[in-house]
């Protein structure tokens, strides 16, 4: 199973409005989060004009801390081509897994 799932635009936004107005009452705040390559592969073959990527940061519903990441042109623009999910979340959390070299 991969780590990181593909989210809609308006999910992701909820969730970085829900961070952004809501700063005070992050539960259990991460120190990263962790998606497999082939995650982050999917966002460029589905925005072909992509050189980067963007990372947001959310809150969930239970106000835990997220990271939204988009596929962004060498303008700076958020790409949301790949149809109905083109943001990526859902991925693995720091602590608890952190592997053996945390930075």
């Amino acid at each position: 199973m991969a780590n990181g799932a593909f989210i809609s635009k308006d999910e992701a936004a909820e969730m970085v409005n829900r961070f952004k107005n809501n700063t005070t009452t992050v539960v259990n705040t991460p120190y990263g989060f962790w998606y497999d390559r082939s995650m982050v592969d999917q966002l460029f073959e589905d925005n072909p004009t992509a050189t980067g990527i963007r990372v947001y940061t959310g809150l969930d519903s239970n106000n835990h801390m997220k990271t939204i990441i988009v596929a962004v042109d060498s303008h700076g623009n958020n790409l949301f081509g790949g149809g109905t999910n083109p943001c990526l979340d859902q991925g693995v959390c720091c602590p608890p897994d952190c592997g053996n070299h945390q930075l």
